[in-house]
């Protein structure tokens, strides 16, 4: 078998030439059968603004890889409380109102794939100082 391109989610082998035996490989799925979800889950790479208010109500632009194609299914947690609103983007770009928190938390993007895991590009800080933000 030959690399597969980054983009390629699965590889199928149905079978091979006639006096060869037939292939099948575990997890190859599709088409309605019930296979689940071939996305990856996704990813978070960056957030802006990495700090806004206790009380909530800051808008937050998360950048990243696998977010779907649509709001459907799509969820943000800061921390373990859920973001407020979310706003979806593109693919790489959703848009998530933080809820009201303390301290420093990770904002987590959950689809019908998964979820993000945690890492540095997703920490955000509950900061105490002035109002939230105006609306946009």
């Amino acid at each position: 078998m030959t690399a597969i391109h980054p983009t390629m989610r699965r590889v199928c082998a149905l079978g091979v030439l006639a006096a060869l035996p037939i292939v099948l490989l575990a997890g190859c799925g599709g088409g309605g059968g019930g296979g689940g979800s071939s996305d990856p889950a996704p990813a978070v790479t960056s957030i802006s603004p990495t700090t806004g208010t206790a009380l909530g109500g800051t808008i937050i632009t998360i950048n990243g890889a696998f977010f779907g194609s649509s709001s459907s299914g799509l969820g943000v947690k800061f921390g373990t409380s859920s973001a407020a609103s979310i706003t979806y983007v593109s693919s790489t770009t959703i848009k998530a109102t933080s809820p009201p928190g303390a301290g420093t938390v990770d904002i987590t993007v959950s689809t019908s794939s998964g979820t993000s895991p945690v890492s540095a590009a997703d920490k955000y800080v509950y900061s105490t100082d002035g109002p939230p933000p105006p609306p946009l």
